[in-house]
């Protein structure tokens, strides 16, 4: 009976671990004569950039009762893009104001770049082209990163449904460091 309940048990756990260990892809990021690359897990799913100024977008799965994927898409901009701070204030304002921050800190990446990583968390509202109103999304969480290289400043953002975001947040984190 305990040979059993010790085999069943390491079943189990080798299935846990199984799914803890997600199978990461290479994802190349270029623009111009700029070329990176990152690591995410292989369930992220990419697709065709909606926008012109962006050079990925990828959906993450749904994680429990959340309606929706999270989306992540990476932008480049020449030069700093506006610089980090003010970056970070716009990012609030999508989340509605300063107490949405809920994190900030500063990691290297595999470039042996500074990266700052930031969350935020509340009723987001995207930015929208031409001036159209966005619909606010209540209960949403954004993971952004910024990183800036000698061609340029990257910002990698994350957005959707806080469950599904709280279990993207390690794998996000893991693809900002592997930046080289």
């Amino acid at each position: 009976m305990k040979t059993m309940m010790w085999a069943l048990l390491a079943g189990v756990l080798m299935v846990a671990s199984a799914r803890a260990e997600e199978k990461l892809v290479a994802v190349a990021i270029a623009k111009g004569d700029a070329k990176h690359e990152v690591q995410m897990p292989e369930a992220w799913k990419q697709s065709k950039p909606s926008g012109a100024m962006r050079i990925i977008q990828v959906a993450i799965p749904k994680s429990g009762d959340d309606k929706e994927d999270g989306e992540m898409v990476v932008m480049m901009m020449a030069g700093n893009g506006g610089g980090v701070d003010a970056n970070l204030k716009r990012w609030q304002g999508q989340f509605g104001g300063e107490e949405s921050q809920k994190d900030k800190k500063t990691v290297k990446t595999a470039a042996g770049i500074e990266a700052t990583i930031a969350a935020f968390e509340g009723t987001y509202t995207a930015m929208s082209p031409m001036g159209a109103k966005a619909e606010p999304k209540e209960g949403y969480k954004m993971l952004g990163a910024i990183i800036t290289a000698d061609e340029g400043t990257y910002f990698v953002k994350l957005t959707g449904p806080k469950k599904t975001l709280d279990d993207a947040a390690a794998a996000f984190s893991k693809m900002v460091e592997s930046f080289k």
